[in-house]
């Protein structure tokens, strides 16, 4: 989850999925976002089978790109931490940085050969002619095994993308 359009985005999405097929349900959200917990909490009436997990930020707003190395590393390492905790089925992202040390090590334990993860990654509906530097990261690396975008001409650029219309 990443604070602002992002976690808007995820709640109005995970709000159609039928909850009883995927429980319990974690949701990551990154240590410094404020808000998303409390979101969280407005879409989950039945709070038994929900937890929240936190992990620090690749990256924060303006901050050095020269730093950015050290904080996605530590990142890295927290999720992977967080990734061998949970052992998550599948994990639904949206573009939130935050996302991306998580299918990170997610592939990392598929490469072992210690689970197989699926990943379902759904562009922001706000991007309309070009995907996310997250999008761009998971799409390149083919570390989504499900890449869906929202725009049917994001779909004719990104040939392994998925067009399902508006999800948002």
């Amino acid at each position: 989850m990443g604070s602002g359009g992002h976690t808007s985005e995820m709640m109005h999405l995970l709000h159609h999925i039928p909850k009883h097929h995927f429980t319990p349900r974690i949701y990551v959200i990154a240590a410094t976002d404020i808000l998303s917990a409390a979101k969280v909490g407005d879409i989950e009436s039945d709070q038994a089978d929900v937890a929240i997990r936190y992990i620090p930020r690749s990256r924060e707003v303006g901050q050095s790109w020269l730093t950015t190395v050290c904080t996605t590393t530590y990142a890295c390492c927290m999720s992977a931490i967080l990734v061998w905790d949970v052992w998550p089925d599948i994990i639904i992202c949206n573009g939130p940085g935050t996302c991306v040390p998580i299918i990170v090590a997610a592939h990392l334990v598929k490469i072992l050969g210690i689970k197989s993860v699926a990943v379902v990654f759904v562009e922001s509906f706000a991007r309309v002619q070009s995907l996310s530097l997250t999008g761009r990261i998971l799409y390149a690396l083919r570390l989504a095994d499900v890449f869906v975008v929202q725009w049917e001409q994001l779909r004719e650029k990104y040939v392994r993308a998925m067009y399902c219309g508006r999800l948002v």
